[in-house]
């Protein structure tokens, strides 16, 4: 029985120390990989020499450079008003005293706000500012006076309202400030607007019934040269008329001319002529022809 039980154990022993061998031999083989892959070159250097980039911190607040002097009071937005010199912007104002309009000037001095000129330039390019200011106030209450008298002399409605838009997007150019004297003028500006504009819907309605009391002039007339002969005539002159349009003064004629071609009717015949006068199908002229 010992002799089994030693049998056993040394031959648990040499097992023991087989695996022992085994174990130490893989750790080696193991440990000799590792140093074979740490020298494999990886994109171009190894392992141990591969890093993350870093990014460069600036220690600099000076903006990136864009091809165009820092102005801090400047905010450009199109690259092709950045590359704008004071002597560009000279030359430019110089042009535009020559035959300039206030779309021009406004265009200019949007263009100055959008620029980025140098530093040692911007009180030569602020006095020019403040110049082109002035002068595009003067242009615009100059070119709305203009406009506002086309609009008042156009033969109808459609064409001075036309030159009313004009005057309209002039007015919006005009550039305000806080000073007392730039708020007057822009608010008398504004105030001659406004009457023009009532100005000219009151024209309007002055040309429709001056137009409504010459057709009904015209309807007597052929009524009293031509008797009942002209009854047609007369009933084709008042139907383009609209009755509502028409101001007190011209309705009453209007309504006396009616009365006269019922008298020279009989009953039945009366009410053709009302349903000629009032028929929806007629073609009638309105305000907008005037």
């Amino acid at each position: 029985m010992k002799v089994i039980y030693g049998t056993v154990k040394f031959l648990i022993l040499i097992f023991v120390a087989v695996m022992v061998v085994g174990i130490a031999a893989d750790l080696d083989h193991l440990k000799k990989e590792l140093a074979t892959f740490q020298e494999k070159p990886l994109n171009g250097g190894t392992v141990a020499g591969a890093r993350p980039t870093q990014p460069e911190v600036s220690s600099s607040l000076e903006p990136m450079k864009s091809g165009a002097p820092y102005s801090e009071a400047s905010n450009p937005v199109n690259p092709e008003n950045s590359k704008m010199t004071l002597e560009q912007l000279q030359e430019a104002a110089k042009q535009l005293a020559q035959s300039g309009k206030a779309r021009d000037y406004a265009d200019l001095l949007t263009q100055i706000e959008n620029t980025a000129f140098a530093l040692e330039d911007r009180q030569n390019v602020d006095d020019l500012q403040s110049k082109l200011v002035v002068r595009l106030r003067e242009l615009v209450e100059s070119e709305v006076q203009t406009l506002h008298g086309l609009a008042l002399n156009a033969p109808n409605y459609f064409a001075g309202y036309s030159y009313f838009r004009d005057a309209s997007a002039t007015i919006a150019l005009y550039p305000m400030s806080d000073e007392k004297e730039v708020i007057r003028r822009a608010e008398e500006l504004s105030e001659k607007h406004r009457k023009v504009e009532i100005r000219l819907l009151t024209l309007r309605r002055q040309r429709y019934n001056f137009w409504a009391a010459t057709q009904i002039q015209k309807a007597l007339k052929i009524l009293r040269n031509d008797g009942k002969e002209g009854i047609q005539p007369s009933i084709e002159c008042l139907t383009v008329i609209e009755p509502s349009q028409m101001e007190p003064s011209v309705s009453g004629i209007y309504s006396y001319a009616v009365q006269q071609l019922m008298d020279e009717l009989k009953k039945d015949q009366k009410a053709e002529v009302a349903k000629k006068l009032s028929d929806p199908g007629t073609e009638r002229r309105t305000l907008e022809d005037f």
